[in-house]
């Protein structure tokens, strides 16, 4: 990906249209329908190598492929598990050797109490307003629970207003603890 970063949970279309990525996409579906899906360092990058990624992506299904009139190959994708691009094994698509990336502290105490923290902290920072409204159907929000705090983690970090380099390294942040407490941080240093 050029300017985005997908995380554990996250549903969205990508958009392919260079070659390497549609062979990989094509591969994947002649297999278990999965992909990895990795940032570029350089989004000017047309033809990046291995070097040219981050080395955290993330593991996603291939719910749904559609080619567009003008040839691109839109794809809707389901993030999965946090993957470490390990080698390179083929250049012809990027395919690549993959390690998980292992969670540390996901169900700790401290992780729970900085989980309601963060919770807290995001209504404010997004304005979100439980009360009822006075008139019109009320709007439901969808966020996560906050016994499981990797998945709020990965909720709110796709939404903060930060670049790209920020957003890779909550990525690539397996322990959970640190993983909110940046969350905090940054949201604290953002104007809401």
């Amino acid at each position: 990906m050029r300017d985005l970063v997908l995380f554990p949970q996250m549903v969205m279309p990508i958009f392919v249209g260079r070659e390497r990525t549609r062979r990989a996409v094509d591969s994947a579906m002649a297999g278990d329908g999965r992909i990895v899906v990795v940032t570029q360092r350089r989004s000017a990058d047309d033809e990046p190598t291995l070097d040219a990624l981050y080395s955290v992506g993330v593991t996603a299904s291939v719910i749904n492929r559609m080619t567009l009139p003008d040839g691109t190959l839109k794809v809707f994708v389901s993030g999965l598990k946090r993957a470490a691009l390990v080698r390179l094994v083929d250049d012809e698509c990027l395919a690549a050797e993959i390690a998980p990336v292992e969670e540390e502290r996901s169900q700790t105490a401290e992780a729970v109490n900085l989980s309601r923290a963060v919770l807290d902290a995001y209504l404010i920072y997004a304005k979100i307003d439980f009360s009822p409204p006075l008139q019109g159907p009320q709007t439901r929000f969808r966020l996560p629970y906050v016994g499981d705090p990797s998945l709020l983690a990965d909720s709110i970090a796709p939404s903060l207003s930060v670049g790209i380099d920020k957003k890779q390294q909550l990525l690539e942040t397996g322990d959970v603890v640190t993983r909110l407490e940046t969350i905090l941080e940054l949201m604290d240093r953002l104007p809401s």
